[in-house]
């Protein structure tokens, strides 16, 4: 597991991290000035006793400060993002192993999936419930326009 941020300088994409990062971890990601680079860092505190993993913007001394887009990636790929991150918030990514089925239309696939349309409930499955792996199938439902997800444990 990682952590990175990104923001926009001067019409170019800027980027700190990804770095490693653990479960309960505390970052801060601070930028002294408007023409310096931001710095993420892990801080020593106490470790988050739900495992979230927390970024603060921290705001600087000197200008007003910047929003950020804040991410947690995973062998490289983004996993999950937070954008626009304000100066003196921070976001608590808590992360559970679940995942979550929908029909979905209109997808742009990108860094992160973007323009979706949810055209079905979503279906969840707690990872946990199946250590040896899952195996999802969908199934259209009599009638034509309804969905249905189902899990089934793999041995």
């Amino acid at each position: 597991m990682d952590v990175g941020a990104t923001y926009t300088s001067s019409g170019k994409i800027m980027k700190a991290g990804p770095f490693p990062s653990k479960l309960g971890s505390t970052w801060e990601i601070t930028q002294d000035s408007i023409s310096s680079t931001a710095t993420l860092k892990e801080v020593k505190a106490p470790t988050n006793p739900n495992g979230s993993i927390v970024i603060k913007n921290i705001p600087p001394a000197t200008w007003s400060g910047r929003m950020f887009d804040i991410g947690v990636y995973k062998n490289g790929s983004l996993l999950v993002v937070q954008k626009d991150v304000h100066v003196g918030d921070q976001v608590d990514f808590m992360l559970k192993p679940k995942l979550y089925f929908g029909v979905v239309r209109n997808m742009v696939e990108g860094d992160v999936f973007t323009s979706l349309e949810i055209t079905s409930s979503l279906t969840e499955f707690d990872l946990s419930d199946y250590p040896n792996g899952i195996r999802v199938t969908l199934k259209q439902l009599p009638g034509g326009g309804q969905y249905e997800f189902s899990g089934e444990a793999m041995s």
